[in-house]
């Protein structure tokens, strides 16, 4: 993981930029939907985050050391993986999605790679609580037991089952958007109600990076009765080839509408900041061990869970 020797500054600068960047994605938010005095809902929030990755890439290279290399990958895509559990139904729904965005840490240090990873379900409100409506307690159900569940989709991982051991930890974990402040907190359930826990997303995103919050993801030996490593990979081979699918086609300019329904996007941010094209993207994703497959098929549906994905490796010398 990334230490506090590596970082240039002091922590608070750290904590400081990322919240310029979190802060900038607030209002990329509203400006997207302002032209139809509409008010941001949850996908444009998310889809706001992933957009503003060059603001993040430019905040975390000046804060880090020299020594440091940093990529930023970023994939906007909703409504996916849906999953199913015994015990749903009391909740009428059949299957609910597994979060809104995960971010994933790669450090390389030349020997090892070392992964953290977290998954957040997003929710907008005006307060520091959100109580739960009756349409929603299923995901409530999910993040509060971890019960061991199957995907329902996409097709590449439907019916596959998984376990996530409960722990402090808690690797799912809501987000709370107050969208008059425009503070995002980590949030944790209590019964109906998910009450923010004083954990800033600008403190919580370089305690990721620093291994401090989410999980650790451990593909070589993956811990005895818990899933997790095998989650984080399940979505990576999802959303790698949506990732090179989209950047391949272009799409990493776009403008987004009020409404659901917004276009899926990918891009990718190097060290000098600048847009990566598709044969970036495979040499991200083959440098984290990941191998998807390639979607070749047009009209294979653009489904997928939203992905904030950082490397960091240390140079030589």
């Amino acid at each position: 993981m990334v230490t506090q020797n590596t970082i240039r500054t002091d922590f608070r600068d750290f904590v400081l930029c990322t919240a310029c960047a979190i802060r900038n994605a607030h209002h990329i938010a509203y400006a997207s939907t302002r032209r139809h005095n509409k008010i941001p809902t949850e996908p444009e929030f998310v889809a706001s985050l992933c957009d503003s990755i060059t603001c993040l890439q430019h905040c975390w290279s000046a804060v880090l050391s020299p020594q440091i290399n940093i990529q930023v990958c970023a994939v906007f895509c909703h409504n996916s993986p849906k999953t199913s559990w015994k015990g749903i139904q009391q909740f009428g729904k059949k299957n609910v999605e597994l979060g809104d965005i995960m971010f994933c840490h790669f450090h390389d240090t030349g020997k090892i790679t070392k992964t953290q990873a977290i998954v957040l379900q997003a929710k907008v409100g005006k307060k520091s609580s959100y109580m739960v409506p009756k349409n929603e307690r299923a995901q409530l159900d999910l993040y509060t037991r971890y019960p061991r569940f199957k995907y329902t989709s996409p097709a590449a991982l439907k019916n596959k089952t998984r376990q996530i051991l409960k722990s402090n930890d808690n690797p799912l974990a809501y987000m709370l958007i107050n969208n008059q402040s425009g503070a995002y907190h980590l949030a944790k359930p209590q019964k109906r109600l998910i009450r923010h826990c004083h954990s800033r997303m600008e403190l919580v995103l370089p305690m990721l990076l620093l291994g401090r919050t989410g999980r650790a993801v451990n593909f070589r030996n993956p811990p005895a009765g818990d899933d997790w490593t095998q989650v984080i990979d399940d979505l990576l081979q999802v959303v790698y080839p949506l990732t090179y699918r989209l950047v391949a086609q272009g799409k990493t300019k776009h403008r987004r509408g009020a409404g659901k329904v917004l276009s899926s996007f990918a891009c990718l941010i190097d060290q000098n900041g600048q847009v990566g094209d598709s044969q970036s993207v495979r040499s991200l994703f083959s440098r984290i061990g990941v191998e998807g497959r390639l979607a070749d098929d047009a009209r294979e549906p653009l489904h997928g869970m939203s992905a904030i994905i950082i490397r960091t490796s240390e140079r030589e010398g």
